[in-house]
């Protein structure tokens, strides 16, 4: 579940007669004011932020709008009444490389991307157009909605456009984003993690975490091991597709699939299964990990049927050299399954099956 300090951006486009009419709602508000300005955007692009959705844009938040060529290296650069710490590029790919700077001196803040479809709100734009937003917000304060001073540095950059912060806390020590596509929508996650997160997520759990230590979830399931240890921090490179297994939303007479995402401590051993809700003769995949384990250890997964009491072992599993196991399935009725590997059990994982209807 997401707790309540978060700091939500919702973006739906609209095109009426060539003009597009950007409306950003944003939740809860803040009280400090931040100031941002557009100093230049190289090579030229079309400015629409004087077109995002006005008195609701929280006081504390910089938002900017360009329309940008598909693929193209763009670099923008602002002037701010602070240093933000941290960097939200819905419409764009930043680097691990060469992703944004800001001089505390002289107030420059530069943000140098590369424009990506914008996929669940380009289909009016001209062919190899799309939309870039970026955000930016400065550290707020212990126990307040918005990003604590630890994420200084940090970035997320993806190509769907409703996103929402979820910052650590005592009671959640884990740290992410939650995204909102419409069903079938294919996107991409990347997000920067800066150590001084890592190290905050250390103090919450009481335990001396490294990124090894780290695992990627979507919402309570342990879903991806692909955290990469770069300079001053870890690097999270993912695809995402937002299938109607995970929460669903309606919204406008469509179809919306939420996933939460976040870096946590990784379980010892999980389980998860990539889809959850199957017809008749469908096949899905269960996997996980168990941590540390070597090449060729043994996980047991043990079974329930729907309206059985109690689990019984079902198939023996092998990891590879990364703890990592798999197994693909034909299910012929409802069943909960759960793995187990030296005696530590994972969190229970239902897969229903669907009756044919006659």
């Amino acid at each position: 579940m997401i707790h309540e300090r978060s700091m939500k951006i919702k973006m739906q486009f609209l095109l009426f007669t060539a003009v597009f009419a950007i409306l950003f709602l944003f939740t809860p508000r803040f009280a400090l004011a931040f100031e941002a300005e557009l100093v230049d955007i190289t090579p030229e692009a079309q400015d629409i932020s004087d077109q995002l959705g006005g008195g609701d844009i929280p006081e504390n938040i910089a938002l900017f709008g360009f329309i940008t060529t598909i693929d193209t290296a763009y670099t923008a650069t602002f002037s701010v009444s602070e240093c933000p710490v941290m960097v939200v590029t819905p419409g764009a790919d930043l680097s691990e490389d060469d992703s944004w700077s800001c001089d505390t001196d002289s107030k420059e803040l530069i943000v140098p991307f590369t424009a990506k479809e914008l996929l669940d709100v380009d289909k009016d734009l001209p062919e190899g157009s799309t939309s870039t937003m970026i955000a930016f917000a400065p550290a707020t304060e212990p126990g307040t909605d918005g990003p604590p001073e630890e994420m200084r540095g940090g970035w997320m950059s993806t190509n769907i456009s409703e996103w929402e912060l979820i910052p650590p806390s005592e009671d959640a020590p884990y740290f992410g984003y939650k995204l909102t596509g419409p069903e079938g929508t294919e996107g991409f996650f990347h997000m920067f993690i800066p150590n001084a997160i890592i190290e905050l997520l250390s103090e919450f759990s009481g335990k001396e975490l490294i990124v090894e230590d780290l695992a990627v979830f979507n919402g309570d399931a342990q879903a991806s091991m692909e955290i990469e240890e770069v300079t001053g921090g870890a690097l999270v490179k993912i695809n995402l597709t937002f299938a109607s297994n995970s929460t669903v939303i309606e919204s406008q007479g469509s179809k919306s699939i939420t996933k939460e995402l976040t870096v946590r401590e990784q379980l010892d051993v999980s389980l998860a299964a990539k889809k959850t809700s199957l017809k008749q003769g469908e096949k899905t995949t269960i996997y996980g990990w168990a941590k540390d384990a070597k090449k060729g250890e043994k996980v047991v997964i043990y079974r329930k049927l729907k309206g059985q009491k109690k689990f019984t072992k079902f198939m023996v599993v092998k990891t590879d050299k990364n703890g990592y196991f798999s197994k693909k399935l034909n299910p012929a009725k409802t069943a909960t399954y759960r793995a187990e590997y030296k005696k530590e059990k994972s969190d229970t994982v239902e897969i229903v099956v669907k009756s044919k209807k006659k």
